[in-house]
């Protein structure tokens, strides 16, 4: 088996000897393949409040450390145009803090879309809402892809469903709480 059949990344990750022992070229870009696809978390729930006022709330970023201050540090607009914004933001991850650059696209009255780029990843987000006959939907939707390899291994165990739940606790609650105090 040649090196130069098997991806950089693949061989940092997996030593030469080990791939040439248990798997086939083939195999071994199947194993790279997986690695490298994005983590996705996605859930919907519902929250008896309206939507302008879920809305009023996800979007005020500068105060989302105020409002969410299990997953958020600091969040400065550093550029607007329209509804184009440039955040720096300091985000923590399971309480652990990160820098992160956010470019956002607000959609009015349905929530917003962002591409956040930190040393550990870059993740495509969005946050959107429609009304229903209870309250308001959230739809969340986020792909995750980290930039080690290493981390990439435990990326699925690490942020998926675990993370969902968190994100439900720390982000999805905090607003069913702050929609009822006002």
């Amino acid at each position: 088996m040649s090196n130069y059949l098997i991806p950089k990344n693949l061989q940092t990750i997996l030593p030469q000897n080990t791939l040439r022992k248990h798997f086939s070229i083939t195999q071994a870009h199947n194993i790279y393949n997986n690695l490298m696809k994005p983590v996705i978390l996605s859930g919907s729930w519902i929250v008896k409040a309206p939507l302008p006022q879920i809305y009023k709330i996800v979007t005020d970023f500068e105060n989302a450390h105020k409002y969410f201050p299990i997953v958020a540090s600091r969040l400065k607009i550093t550029q607007k145009n329209g509804h184009h914004l440039s955040i720096d933001a300091v985000s923590k991850t399971f309480g652990i803090p990160f820098h992160v650059l956010m470019e956002t696209e607000l959609i009015p009255n349905r929530g917003f879309k962002s591409i956040n780029t930190s040393l550990l990843a870059i993740e495509n987000e969005s946050f959107l809402m429609e009304k229903v006959s209870t309250g308001t939907r959230i739809i969340y939707r986020n792909e995750v892809q980290i930039k080690n390899n290493l981390l990439q291994l435990f990326a699925k165990i690490l942020i998926g469903k675990p993370a969902l739940l968190f994100w439900k606790f720390a982000y999805i609650n905090r607003i069913e709480k702050l929609t009822k105090q006002n």
